[in-house]
């Protein structure tokens, strides 16, 4: 049997414990689960489908309106087929640098952006970054 040193106190034997070995197998197991713990990454894309269209807004009585489409592109799903007002673009850029020159010719006008149903939601975001990269302020067709 193990033999602990004991301690007087007023007559009564008070065991003493060694709590070393006690604290270095739970720093042991705290550093083992540390290192077999696997923290999950954070997508940095959200995977979500738009509902589809159902109406169109109309424009504002004395306002020009461009509308800008997307619609799904098989060879790469996350760069859709753009379109401002059936004219195609290759990318969100160039759609920036479109908008930018509209603006400068049309003081007021409406931005509509309807995506087509299987678009995700990161492409709808990437076109009103352009708008807003252009100064306009873009509405979602419902």
């Amino acid at each position: 049997m193990a033999k602990f040193p004991a301690i007087q106190d007023s007559g009564n034997e008070l065991m003493a414990l060694k709590m070393t070995p006690m604290i270095d197998v739970i720093f042991q197991l705290l550093i083992f689960l540390m290192c077999a713990l696997h923290f999950r990454s954070l997508e940095t894309k959200l995977e979500t489908v738009l509902p589809a269209n159902k109406e169109i807004t109309k424009p504002l009585t004395g306002v020009n309106q461009v509308i800008i489409t997307l619609t799904h592109n098989d060879r790469n799903p996350m760069m859709p087929t753009i379109k401002l007002d059936g004219i195609s673009l290759t990318n969100y850029d160039e759609l920036t640098k479109t908008l930018e020159t509209i603006s400068n010719s049309t003081r007021e006008i409406s931005v509509l952006i309807e995506p087509q149903k299987e678009i995700p939601t990161q492409c709808v975001v990437d076109a009103i970054d352009a708008c807003n990269k252009a100064g306009m302020k873009p509405k979602l067709a419902k």
